[in-house]
């Protein structure tokens, strides 16, 4: 059986070819990524997803060491162990909130900063 790679056509769609018959016009998935780098936006959303996946690897990491600390069989390296991960984890959210919150342009005032109008005099 021969090995497939993927190419990019003239066009952009991505087709899966023979190694070694790369068509005449056709780029390699290397070639593409370098003339379409991902936007700001994409490689933000990626980022993201990389933390929330990261986030729960290590929720994942912390079930071990805790279930020892809570059934008082737990270790100093299980201690240590929990402490390396909360601060991993603080790390990680500290990050994702940076790149989830709104950018300054769009907040919006939470209180006027104009005076109030004086009130009219009242005629008796």
């Amino acid at each position: 059986m021969k090995e497939a790679a993927v190419y990019y056509s003239p066009t952009g769609n991505a087709e899966v070819w023979v190694i070694g018959e790369q068509p005449e016009g056709y780029i390699t998935v290397e070639e593409w990524e370098a003339a379409h780098p991902p936007s700001p936006e994409q490689v933000k959303a990626s980022r993201i997803a990389e933390i929330y996946d990261q986030l729960d690897s290590l929720d994942k990491k912390s079930v071990r060491p805790l279930r020892a600390i809570t059934a008082g069989t737990g270790t100093e390296d299980d201690t240590s162990k929990l402490q390396d991960i909360e601060m991993t984890t603080s790390n990680l959210r500290t990050e994702l909130a940076e790149l989830t919150a709104p950018e300054p342009e769009t907040l919006k005032p939470t209180r006027s900063r104009k005076k109030p109008a004086a009130a009219a005099p009242v005629e008796e």
